[in-house]
């Protein structure tokens, strides 16, 4: 999804004002807060991926979602793993499964911004999976992070994701941050 001015289209721009109207108050602030994470949208029943009445019902109490961050992602801290999460070939369909019951089930069918992190690699199962930030700043090679991101915003496109959370710009001066490995490193030269 570009913002650049050449993808502007003016009918989406005039369609989400008319959007924007038609919401109650209730259904403004679905759009604008995160209350279900991706992981909790759905569970696997029998190997099948089935929504979750929570999902269900933020829906239809909320009129949808703005954005749904880590629907695909995996891992001990969201619980997900082979078996209970998304796959790497279930990508696509648990997106459209998520958009679809959305746009049926909203009284202004606005599709949901799919969100995941991916700042050395798509967070999820069957990810590809790169050095940390802190070990590619390391190499000083534009050129070779530049094919690691088009790598993962390729993944990201895939994989039926709209926003893709990637490298922190910051200067790593406290190694007592908790993300300072998601820097380039403590050189202000090599961040910029």
């Amino acid at each position: 999804m570009s913002v650049g001015r050449k993808n502007y289209d003016k009918r989406q721009h005039h369609q989400g004002k008319r959007n924007n109207k038609k919401l109650t108050l209730k259904e403004k602030i679905g759009q604008i807060t995160q209350q279900v994470p991706g992981w909790e949208c759905y569970k696997k029943v029998n190997g099948e991926i089935v929504l979750t009445e929570r999902f269900k019902n933020w829906v239809k109490e909320y009129g949808g979602f703005g954005a749904i961050e880590g629907l695909i992602r995996s891992g001990y801290w969201v619980k997900k793993f082979y078996g209970t999460g998304i796959e790497l070939e279930e990508r696509i369909k648990v997106a459209n499964l998520v958009q679809k019951y959305i746009m049926e089930n909203a009284r202004v069918p606005i599709p949901a911004m799919i969100q995941v992190e991916a700042p050395h690699g798509v967070y999820a199962l069957g990810g590809t999976v790169f050095p940390h930030n802190i070990c590619t700043g390391s190499c000083f090679n534009r050129e070779l992070y530049e094919k690691m991101m088009h790598s993962i915003c390729k993944e990201v496109k895939l994989s039926g994701n709209h926003i893709a959370f990637v490298t922190m710009l910051d200067v790593a001066k406290d190694p007592r941050w908790g993300r300072t490995e998601e820097c380039f490193g403590e050189n202000p030269y090599l961040t910029a």
